[in-house]
């Protein structure tokens, strides 16, 4: 009997190896996103471009499809809901919700003030899509991340960009008029050539004394 099914699988011969997806997990994603700017969610997205591009044997550009993320999430959810259900994998992915909230996080940059902060969180429509990259990698199952774990230069990297960060936020909430004001006083207290650029240094009642002839 176990010759029989050897033999049954021999004839069959090995099933092809999917590539597998690009996944880092929510924690590390969420991390590495805020402390890049967003610049880590376009990593992930030429990723996992790469690997449905290896997938289907598709002519795609990982790299302009991530280059212009916000108009090719929508695609990337729809591909991804059409390999879950040609494998019977049930996957919940709102792919319009999702892509019409990322889009609009990542236009927020533009906005004036503070209100830029809001595109910090362009990271959490991709969440789901993660997820859904995990449940395909494991056949349904949530499988465990393939890049979970932190390397040295990513733990480099979140402590170089949590102080940018926070510079960043608290900068954002500084009035642009004492920023100014701070700006002058430092001027003002500076030896030499810089105290000639403070405000004070020059008087409402002065006159400018004409440049005599050599």
């Amino acid at each position: 009997m176990g010759d029989q099914s050897s033999s049954i699988a021999e004839a069959e011969g090995p099933k092809e190896a999917r590539p597998a997806y690009f996944t880092v997990g929510a924690v590390k994603f969420s991390l590495m996103s805020l402390t890049t700017l967003g610049l880590y969610e376009l990593y992930w997205l030429y990723r996992n471009w790469q690997t449905i591009r290896d997938r289907h044997g598709s002519n795609i550009s990982p790299f302009w499809r991530a280059f212009f993320a916000p108009l090719w999430t929508f695609s990337l959810g729809s591909r991804l809901k059409d390999e879950a259900d040609d494998r019977n994998i049930p996957v919940t992915l709102p792919v319009i919700a999702l892509g019409v909230a990322y889009f609009l996080l990542s236009a927020t940059w533009r906005l004036p003030g503070a209100y830029w902060l809001l595109g910090l969180l362009t990271f959490v429509p991709l969440l789901p899509f993660e997820l859904a990259v995990r449940r395909l990698d494991g056949d349904g199952e949530l499988a465990a991340p393939r890049f979970g774990r932190f390397t040295r230069w990513n733990i480099a990297w979140l402590i170089i960009g949590s102080i940018l960060l926070i510079l960043a936020i608290v900068g954002s909430f500084i009035p642009d008029d004492v920023a100014g004001q701070a700006a002058a006083d430092a001027r003002c207290s500076a030896p030499g050539v810089y105290a000639r650029f403070c405000p004070s240094h020059f008087s409402t009642d002065s006159t400018v004394t004409p440049l005599r002839a050599a």
